[in-house]
């Protein structure tokens, strides 16, 4: 049947003379030139024609109650399978299936996308329910530049509606990192070609001044707009940070530890966890974050770190060993009030729980590791610890480190 009508097309397409003319009776090549960039959007037009003129007994949009119209709504599958919808999926990796609902499938054939696109009235009562019942993963590395840039192409008609992000933590320690010059060109390039709006972060001479290169300064900003947005989502129920395994946010595991032992025991329990966690870690993100906490105008949002385990693990001491790093981490969710989950790659998605994790306990036998406290109540005498900063750190153990080599020449 789909041949057939394409052949019709075809033949009405040419005139008596045999020349093709123009298909669309609504849209002028002039009018389409805009579209170009868009090939699915630019194919719709192109062939898009009138309908004849003819009495129409019912109207969908303004003679059906809206209350019947959202029933016809849900029976046209809005959720997506899986009720998440993952925009920034990781890279493919030859061993395991990395790319299922990747941003490819969904913006081409996805139905609830047409859907939105049939008219302004439509659009209007159809995106509510498609923003708000979705879970919106960006789940690779530089998550939060991408969802930054995502919410300044949809803007807050649409975004302000959504309840349910996922986004894996900033990574600006590894090496996926794209704060380079050409790593940010190229992020850019990728974000115009998925047909978003690339945001301009106003680089200055100012900034080259201050040896702060351009891609280290849009990493920032765009940092900066994402925490912004997601303050200002008014229904925002589920904000969670998926933390992969092998990520070093804590850049030391083995025993021997960038803070001395003695340093950090002269901290209280809850200062402790503040310490290993926001000074040995990416600074620039545990304030925006304590930051959305107080100022977010969701009066329900919770706020979730979610430890995310490769498609295949095992108990290896290198897997083993991270866990103490994860370990910490939970440690620090529970002082601040947020919630601690974990998953795991499987079949190309994985499923977040808030159970007990199995990993999370295991430990190396015959290795020690400095472990975070088990009582975190924050004592009475040592408070001015807690605003100490990594540098300190470093400085306090320079110092004990000379004053034991004194001793010792005493």
């Amino acid at each position: 049947m789909g041949r057939g009508f394409s052949s019709n097309l075809k033949e009405e397409a040419k005139s008596g003379d045999g020349e093709a003319k123009w298909p669309s009776t609504t849209y002028t090549k002039e009018n389409l030139r805009p579209y170009k960039k868009f090939p699915v959007l630019y194919g719709e037009r192109k062939f898009a024609r009138a309908f004849p003129k003819q009495t129409q007994t019912l109207s969908f949009t303004d003679d059906l109650p809206a209350e019947i119209r959202l029933m016809i709504y849900k029976y046209c599958k809005i959720q997506v399978s899986g009720h998440f919808f993952e925009l920034w999926n990781p890279r493919h990796n030859s061993g395991h299936l990395w790319t299922r609902n990747g941003f490819p499938k969904y913006a081409r054939f996805r139905k609830p996308l047409r859907l939105l696109r049939l008219c302004r009235k439509v659009h209007g009562e159809i995106a509510e329910m498609f923003y708000s019942r979705q879970n919106f993963r960006f789940s690779d590395a530089n998550g939060m530049q991408m969802l930054a840039a995502w919410m300044y192409t949809i803007k807050a008609r649409h975004f302000q509606y959504l309840q349910h992000i996922t986004v894996q933590i900033p990574v600006r320690d590894d090496d996926q990192c794209i704060w380079t010059p050409t790593k940010w060109t190229s992020f850019a390039i990728l974000q115009a070609r998925r047909g978003m709006n690339v945001p301009n972060y106003r680089y200055r001479s100012k900034h080259y001044i201050r040896n702060i290169a351009h891609g280290e300064h849009c990493y920032g900003k765009a940092m900066a707009r994402g925490f912004k947005y997601l303050a200002s989502i008014p229904e925002l129920k589920k904000l969670e940070f998926t933390v992969p395994w092998d990520y070093q946010f804590i850049p030391w595991n083995m025993p021997q530890h960038t803070c001395t032992l003695n340093y950090l025991e002269m901290l209280d329990p809850v200062g402790r966890v503040k310490h290993v966690i926001e000074d040995h870690s990416d600074a620039d993100f545990w304030k925006p974050l304590a930051d959305l906490k107080q100022k977010s105008q969701s009066k329900d949002l919770t706020i979730a770190f979610v430890l995310l385990h490769g498609p295949e693990y095992s108990h290896e001491w290198v897997y083993v060993e991270k866990m103490c790093a994860a370990r910490w981490l939970a440690a620090y969710a529970k002082v601040q009030g947020y919630k601690f989950g974990h998953a795991r790659w499987e079949d190309g998605t994985y499923q977040v729980r808030y159970d007990e994790d199995d990993l999370l306990i295991l430990k190396l036998e015959g290795r020690q590791h400095y472990e975070p406290p088990g009582n975190l109540t924050q004592g009475s005498g040592l408070l001015w610890h807690s605003k100490t900063s990594g540098q300190e750190c470093r400085d306090v153990g320079q110092q004990l480190r000379k004053q034991s080599l004194l001793e010792r020449q005493v």
